[in-house]
């Protein structure tokens, strides 16, 4: 009878060593990892001046961290800081659009040439100037006033 010269599985290679058994994730890893990623997201977006995707990516952020925690005590540092991200970028977020509505509404009642510049830009765009807009939405120039609810017919 011949001898098999293979021993075991290793095809003859005597260096091959079998791989340790990976290392299990934590649950709720995944979630948390998503939650730490959209709330930089929600931080770096709302340096742009845009008033939405800070307020769904942080939304979102906060969201996908409680997911994480599941049925656990304990809520993953990278949930953890995607909620402080999510936090900052919604309040961060709150303030730049704050201020430059802020600096809109100053400049435009106080500063005659931004007043121009801004009516002529409307026209252009829209066909009517900025001024002509502001007076059909407060009903200045249709004579409309402020109705209570119940009185008039619709």
């Amino acid at each position: 009878m011949e001898q098999n010269n293979y021993s075991g599985n290793n095809m003859n290679n005597d260096n091959y060593q079998v791989p340790p058994a990976l290392k299990p994730r934590e649950p709720g890893a995944d979630f948390a990892a998503v939650s730490m990623i959209q709330g930089v997201l929600a931080i770096i977006t709302s340096f742009f001046c845009t008033v939405f995707p800070p307020f769904i990516l942080g939304g979102t952020s906060i969201l996908f961290a409680l997911l994480s925690k599941g049925y656990g005590k304990k809520m993953a540092k990278a949930a953890k800081r995607g909620i402080i991200c999510a936090v900052c970028g919604i309040v961060l977020n709150c303030g730049v659009v704050g201020y430059m509505t802020t600096t809109f509404v100053t400049s435009y009642r106080t500063d005659a040439s931004y007043r121009a510049q801004v009516n002529e830009l409307c026209e252009d765009t829209y066909g009517m100037s900025f001024d002509d807009m502001l007076k059909i939405i407060t009903g200045e120039e249709t004579g409309v006033t402020n109705v209570e609810p119940g009185e008039g017919s619709i």
